[in-house]
């Protein structure tokens, strides 16, 4: 697996405009941690269920909070959007495998994006892959390299055990020296 991410990482370079991640999703550097995730989700959290709360509510004084927010009622679907993309960011950001995952397989996302074009859920069905099954990978691989070792000591004692059987049976197989069928006659005139 690793071989591929080191293939796939060195044929090609991050644009600019590629450069859109659950970080900058998030308003965090890569270097950020778990609390200060936390942290920032809770942040926005907060501030999404204050203007959810003034957009369902109807009043003339819901609109002028909205206005000091920056926002109209008009523009909540695309904050609702937003928020959504948030939450995706922290549900893989505040789970420790996920986030290691995501921090090491972040550049391939974009390049088989850009290149392969692969849409969102095909690499979100590859990443909850690598997430769910890594674990059985990684067993499955090492019972492959177990059982691989065993076939190789298999057949070499196969081997070995074909050599033993055929050297003996070599000695025994040796074609008899001719007989000198005249002594055999001094022999029996003898007796």
């Amino acid at each position: 697996m690793s071989i591929l991410v080191v293939l796939v990482s060195s044929s090609f370079q991050q644009d600019e405009e590629e450069t859109s991640d659950f970080y900058s999703v998030l308003d965090l550097t890569r270097s950020a941690t778990i609390e200060e995730i936390n942290e920032k989700f809770k942040t926005v959290k907060e501030r999404y269920e204050q203007i959810q709360s003034l957009v369902q509510d109807e009043s003339p004084q819901s609109d002028e909070t909205l206005t000091q927010f920056g926002f109209n009622r008009s523009d909540f679907s695309l904050l609702t959007e937003q928020y959504s993309q948030m939450t995706k960011a922290y549900e893989t950001l505040s789970d420790p495998t996920r986030k290691q995952i995501y921090d090491q397989f972040f550049r391939i996302g974009i390049y088989l994006r850009k290149e392969w074009g692969w849409k969102e859920e095909d690499l979100e069905f590859l990443f909850n892959l690598l997430v769910g099954y890594g674990i059985a990978f990684v067993v499955i691989a090492f019972l492959m390299v177990i059982v691989g070792i065993l076939l190789i000591f298999l057949f070499g004692l196969i081997i070995w055990a074909f050599c033993c059987v055929s050297s003996k049976h070599s000695n025994s197989l040796e074609i008899p020296k001719q007989l000198d069928h005249s002594k055999v006659l001094e022999k029996d005139k003898i007796e």
